[in-house]
Order: structure tokens, then sequence, then C-alpha cells
């Protein structure tokens, strides 16, 4: 699977795409909203995986974009979890009504995210949520 993660914290980001890519999937990384938009327009991918509050572009904007270029990919949404700050829970809650078909609050276990991996994958293969 080819997915996009876009995220404004570097560590995190490669963070993330280590444990994306050990788990076998090709992941093309951005450091915000702007830069993940133009890889999304010009790659295929099968996922996006995208933080929620980022300067410039937050993760909102970015999946409202998304789903303008396509609805139907897969879109995961993070962030720094509701305890931490209203913005978090209000972005998670947003993204969700935006079409994001998972929400994982940071900090997350690997296999949280893999989970979430998977179950876009089922998505994309036809087979039910």
């Amino acid at each position: 699977m080819r997915i996009l993660i876009i995220d404004d914290d570097p560590q995190f980001l490669n963070m993330l795409v280590w444990m994306v890519e050990s788990a076998g999937h090709e992941v093309v990384s951005a450091h915000n909203g702007d830069r993940g938009l133009a890889e999304f327009a010009n790659g295929d991918f099968q996922l996006v995986i995208t933080d929620i509050l980022m300067p410039d572009k937050d993760g909102v904007e970015t999946i409202q974009s998304i789903r303008t270029i396509s609805p139907k990919t897969p879109i995961i949404a993070m962030s720094g979890g509701y305890s931490q700050s209203a913005n978090s829970f209000i972005g998670l809650t947003v993204a969700e009504r935006l079409g994001a078909y998972k929400v994982l609050e940071k900090p997350f276990e690997k296999e949280q995210l893999l989970e979430a991996i998977k179950i876009a994958e089922d998505k994309l293969s036809g087979e039910q949520l």
C-alpha cells in the first residue's frame, strides 16, 4: 500500500515513517499540509495519515482539500489527544465529520496504527469495516 504521512514534528514523522515502512508499506512523507497536498496531487496514494494541529495548513483544511480531490481515499487523522487541548478534541471531531474513518490520539502504539492501516486495506479491498 502506498501511504502519505503528514506531520509537522520531524521526530514523530520519522518514527511514523519507520513504523509504516517496517510493516511493508511504501511511504511518502510531508512536513505540513501544503506540502502534503502537493505530494497527494502528484502521487497515487491508497491512504493518507495526517496530523490535525499543524502551522500553515492544518489537518482539517488538509482533509477538506483531499476530500475535494479524492472523496474515497481513506484518511487517518491524529492529534495530541483529547486531554492535551480543546483544539485537539475539536480537530479530531471535525476530522471524523469530514470523513476520516479513524482518529488516533497521540501518543498511540504501533499496533494501533497498523490496525488502522489494515482496516483501510480491507476497505479498499471491498470488505466491510
